[in-house]
C-alpha cells in the first residue's frame, strides 16, 4: 500500500475524534445530578443514562474495527463523527428520560464506530513500527488528557448555562473534526476479499454485551441470578463464536477474527496488558475518590485535585513509552511496567484516616506513569501483530480489551470494597437493626446516619465506619497488586525479548 504522505496530519486528526469521545464519556459524571432534577427520572432510568453507552459500545467495537477494514476506515470514521455529533442534539434538548437515553444509544453507536479506526488509520499511516510507537503514545497521552478535563469541562458548561450544553458543544466539535478527517486522511481500506459476516458479528455482539451487562450487574448487586445467568449467556456466545471463526478458517473462508491471533503469547498478553491497566487505572480511580471524600472529607472538587498527579504522569509515561520501549524492548516495557505499578501501590496499605500527602501522590504518580507505558507499549504489540489488511480487527481486540479492562475494574474492586465494609462493620450499641443494617451498607449510609443520630452514638458511627472502610480499601489493594503482579510475571515470561512479526495471513 501506497504510504501517507501527511502523517502528522492523520495523527492530528484522529486524536481531535479520539478526544471528542474521551471527554464525552467524562463530561456526564458532573452533569447528571442536574439531568436528575431536570427530567426526574426513576432510579432506573438514571442508571440507564449512565450505562447505555458503555451497554452499547463495548459489542460494537469488533465488528466496527472489521468493517472499517472492509468498506473504509476514513469512511467509517466519518460516519461515526456525524453519527455521534447528530445523535447529540435530540442528547442535548431532550425532555424525557426515554429520549435521552436512546440519545445517547445513538451516541455511543457513533463513538463504537469513531475508535477502533483512529488506532487503525495510525496503523496505515505509520508502517514503520518505532515512528508508530510514538503515535501511539500520543494517542494515548490525548485520551489522558480528556479523562482528566472531561469533568472539569462539563462543570463550566453546566454552571454557565445548563445540563445540555455538555452535549450540545459536540455539534460544533464533531464538524470541525468532520472536515479535518476529510482534509488530511486518506481513503483506506483492506486489499483482502474481507466478508462480513452477520452471524459471527451477531454472535460476537451476544457475547461482549452480556459480559458487559453480567459486570455491571454484580458492581451493583453481586453476584446474583442475573449475574451468573448473564456470564452463562457470555460464555456460550464467546464458546460458539470461537468454533465458527475456526470453522470459517478450515474451509479457507475469511473469519470475522483470526482467533488463533490468541495462539501467540506476546498477543494474548499484550491484550490481557490492556485489560488489566485499565482494570486498574478505572478501578483504582474510583476507589481513590472514595477514600478522599469519605475518610478525609474533601470535596468531589478537592478530590478531583488530588488524583491529577495520576492523570498527569500517565500523559507523560504515554509520551515517554517509545523511548522506554526502544531502549528496554516491549518484554520489558510491559512487565517492569505492571510489576512497578504493583510495587507502588505497595505504599496505600499503610494510609489511615489521617492523610499522608506525600505517600499517596508518590504512589498515584508512579501508578499513572508506569500503566500508560504498559498501555502504550501493548497497544502497538497488538496493532503489530497482523498485516495492514487486517488492522481494523486487532484496533477492535485492543478497544474492546480497553472498554471491558475499564468496566471489570469498577465491579470487581467496588464489589470487594463494598462485601469487605459490610463485612467488617461492627455492631454499634444504641443503633436499631434497621439502622446497624444502613450502617453496615456503605461508608455513605453510615455517614448520613452519623449525622440523623448525633452526640456519642454519631461518633461511634463514624469511627466504625471508617475503620470497615479502611479495611476494605486496603483489601481491595491488596489484590491490585496481586493481579497487576501476576500480569506483569506472565508478560516476563511468555514475551519474547525480540519484536513480534505480523502473521503473513490470518488464516
Amino acid at each position: 500500500m501506497s504510504a501517507v504522505r501527511r502523517p502528522g496530519g492523520v495523527l492530528f486528526a484522529v486524536c481531535a475524534a479520539l478526544f471528542l469521545v474521551v471527554i464525552d464519556v467524562t463530561v456526564l459524571h458532573v452533569a447528571a445530578p442536574q439531568i436528575a432534577d431536570s427530567l426526574a427520572p426513576s432510579a432506573t432510568e438514571l442508571l440507564w443514562i449512565v450505562d447505555i453507552y458503555p451497554l452499547v459500545i463495548a459489542p460494537l467495537l469488533l465488528a466496527a474495527g472489521v468493517a472499517g477494514d472492509r468498506f473504509g476506515r476514513r469512511r467509517f470514521l466519518l460516519i461515526g463523527l456525524a453519527v455521534f455529533g447528530v445523535m447529540s442534539v435530540p442528547a442535548a434538548f431532550a425532555s424525557t428520560p426515554l429520549m435521552l437515553i436512546g440519545a445517547r444509544a445513538g451516541m455511543a453507536v457513533g463513538a463504537a464506530m469513531i475508535m477502533p479506526a483512529t488506532m487503525a488509520l495510525l496503523r496505515v499511516a505509520y508502517p514503520d513500527r518505532s515512528a508508530r510507537l510514538r503515535a501511539v503514545g500520543i494517542w494515548s497521552a490525548v485520551s489522558a488528557v480528556g479523562a482528566a478535563i472531561g469533568p472539569l469541562i462539563g462543570g463550566l458548561l453546566v454552571q454557565s448555562f445548563w445540563w445540555g450544553a455538555v452535549f450540545l458543544i459536540n455539534i460544533p466539535l464533531a464538524l470541525a473534526v468532520f472536515l479535518l478527517v476529510w482534509a488530511v486522511v486518506p481513503p483506506s481500506r483492506s486489499a483482502a476479499a474481507l466478508v462480513m459476516d452477520v452471524p459471527s458479528v451477531i454472535l460476537s455482539i451476544i457475547a461482549v454485551l452480556a459480559l458487559v451487562f453480567a459486570i455491571k450487574q454484580a458492581a451493583r448487586y453481586g453476584l446474583d441470578a442475573v449475574a451468573v445467568g448473564s456470564l452463562l449467556v457470555s460464555t456460550i456466545g464467546t464458546i460458539w463464536f470461537i468454533r465458527r471463526q475456526l470453522a470459517r478458517q478450515r474451509a479457507g473462508i475469511e473469519p470475522l477474527l483470526n482467533v488463533r491471533l490468541f495462539g501467540r503469547a506476546g498477543f494474548t498478553v499484550s491484550v490481557l496488558a490492556v485489560a488489566f491497566s485499565m482494570f486498574a487505572i478505572v478501578g483504582l480511580d474510583l476507589l481513590f475518590a472514595q477514600y478522599l471524600q469519605n475518610i478525609l472529607g474533601y470535596t468531589p472538587v478537592e478530590a478531583a485535585l488530588r488524583l491529577m498527579p495520576m492523570a498527569i504522569a500517565a500523559i507523560f509515561g504515554a509520551l515517554s513509552a517509545h523511548v522506554i520501549v526502544h531502549r528496554f524492548g516491549t518484554r520489558i516495557a510491559i512487565g517492569a511496567g505492571l510489576g512497578l505499578a504493583a510495587a507502588a501501590l505497595i505504599p496505600l496499605l499503610t494510609v489511615g484516616a489521617s492523610e499522608q500527602f506525600l505517600v499517596f501522590t508518590l504512589s498515584l504518580a508512579v501508578v499513572g506513569f508506569v500503566l500508560d507505558v504498559a498501555l502504550v507499549a501493548a497497544n502497538d504489540t497488538i496493532i503489530s501483530a497482523v498485516p495492514e489488511d487486517y488492522v481494523g480487527q486487532a484496533a477492535g481486540v485492543e478497544e474492546t480489551a480497553y472498554d471491558l479492562g475499564g468496566g471489570l475494574g469498577i465491579a470487581v474492586l467496588g464489589s470487594i470494597l463494598a462485601a469487605t465494609y459490610t463485612a467488617a462493620f461492627p455492631v454499634v450499641p444504641g443503633l436499631t437493626a434497621v439502622q446497624q443494617a444502613a450502617a453496615a451498607e456503605s461508608v455513605a449510609s453510615a455517614g448520613h446516619l452519623s449525622a440523623t443520630v448525633g452526640g456519642a452514638l454519631a461518633a461511634d458511627v463514624h469511627a466504625a465506619a471508617q475503620s470497615a472502610f479502611l479495611l476494605g480499601f486496603h483489601t481491595t489493594i491488596t489484590v491490585s497488586v496481586a493481579i497487576l503482579a501476576l500480569t506483569a510475571i506472565a508478560a516476563a515470561v511468555l514475551i519474547r525479548p525480540r519484536k513480534a512479526q505480523p502473521l503473513a495471513t490470518p488464516l
